[in-house]
C-alpha cells in the first residue's frame, strides 16, 4: 500500500494521459526497436498491482478501475503499430481481463455500469486487424528497400532470417530474382 501511495502521482498522470489519443511511431527500419512496448507492459504491471492492493483492501470498485486502465492501454498500443504492437496489446488485454473477472462479482451496481460503459467505449476503439497488417506491410516494405540498397542483399536477407544456411538452390533463386519481383511478391502476399 505504501508503494502504491508513493506512486499515486505517476498513476494519476497516466490517467490524465488517457484523455489523449495514442499513436505508435511507425517502424521504417530493420533496426527499429520498440522500447515503449516494454515500458507499457511495466505500466500495466503497476496497474495490476494497484488494482490488487485496492481489492485486497476491499475497494473492488477502485481495483476494477485499475484493471480497466490495463485494458485501455492494451487497446491503444496497436494504434499505428505493426504486428508487435498488436501482439503486445492482446497480451495486455488478457492481463486486464483476467484481473477484471476476479473483481467483477464484488462490484457495486454503479461501478458495474460504469465499467460496462467503459468496456463498450474501448471495444468501439479497437484497432482493426487489417490496420495492423497494413502497418506491417509498410514496415516490411521499408525494411526490404533498406536491405536492397546494400551489396549482396540477397545473401544478407536469406541468412538474416534463419539460423540454418539456405540451400544452394534457394541462394541461386534469390540471386536470379530481381528487387522489383521480391518487393511486389511481398506486397501482394501482405495485401
Amino acid at each position: 500500500q505504501a508503494l502504491m501511495r508513493a506512486n499515486a502521482p505517476a498513476l494519476a498522470a497516466l490517467r490524465v494521459g488517457f484523455t489523449q489519443q495514442y499513436h505508435a511511431r511507425p517502424a521504417r527500419s530493420a533496426g527499429a526497436t520498440f522500447p515503449e512496448v516494454a515500458k507499457m507492459r511495466a505500466i500495466a504491471r503497476w496497474l495490476q498491482a494497484d488494482g490488487d492492493v485496492q481489492c485486497a483492501a476491499g475497494d473492488w470498485d477502485g481495483g476494477m478501475a485499475s484493471y480497466l486502465d490495463i485494458l485501455h492501454i492494451g487497446t491503444d498500443i496497436p494504434r499505428g503499430s505493426s504486428l508487435i504492437g498488436g501482439l503486445v496489446g492482446i497480451a495486455m488485454q488478457a492481463i486486464g481481463r483476467a484481473e477484471a473477472w476476479t473483481a467483477l462479482p464484488h462490484l457495486s451496481a454503479p461501478a458495474a455500469r460504469a465499467g460496462a460503459r467503459r468496456m463498450e467505449a474501448l471495444l468501439a476503439r479497437q484497432v482493426p486487424y487489417a490496420d495492423i497488417l497494413q502497418e506491417e506491410l509498410y514496415a516490411g516494405q521499408a525494411m526490404l528497400l533498406e536491405s536492397m540498397r546494400k551489396p549482396n542483399w540477397q545473401k544478407e536477407m536469406l541468412t538474416g532470417w534463419s539460423s540454418t544456411p539456405p540451400s544452394p538452390g534457394i541462394m541461386a533463386q534469390a540471386y536470379l530474382t530481381g528487387k522489383r519481383t521480391v518487393f511486389d511478391n511481398y506486397t501482394h502476399y501482405m495485401s
